[in-house]
C-alpha cells in the first residue's frame, strides 16, 4: 500500500530494441525497497540521420591521413569510432576509408 507522503523511486532501464523500438523495464519501490510496481514499454524512436559535411564531397578519404600523422587526430578519429560502434554498429573510419557507395 502506498501512503500520502510516501516517497516512490521510479526506475527505467533500457534494455533492448525491438522492430527498431526501445523496450525499457519499470520498477516503482518506496525508501524502505517494497516493490509497486514493475513492467516494460517499447518506446517508438524519431527517425534519426548522421551527416558527416564533407565526407566525399571534396574527395575520398579527406582527413583520414591526419589518422597517421598527429595523435591528436587520432584520438578524435577513435574517439568518433567508440561513440557509434556500441549503439550503431559500425566505425566512421570505415565509411571515410571505404568511401562505400
Amino acid at each position: 500500500m502506498v501512503f500520502p507522503g510516501d516517497e516512490l523511486i521510479v526506475q527505467l532501464r533500457h534494455i533492448s530494441i525491438c522492430n527498431g523500438n526501445i523496450v525499457v523495464s519499470i520498477k516503482t519501490t518506496n525508501s524502505y525497497g517494497n516493490k509497486f510496481l514493475t513492467g516494460s514499454a517499447e518506446i517508438k524512436q524519431p527517425t534519426t540521420v548522421y551527416v558527416f559535411m564533407g565526407q566525399g564531397s571534396q574527395e575520398p578519404s579527406m582527413g583520414i591521413d591526419l589518422d597517421n600523422s598527429l595523435s591528436a587526430a587520432c584520438v578524435v578519429w577513435d574517439g568518433a569510432d567508440t561513440y557509434l560502434l556500441v549503439p550503431y554498429g559500425f566505425f566512421i573510419t570505415g565509411i571515410v576509408r571505404g568511401n562505400p557507395k
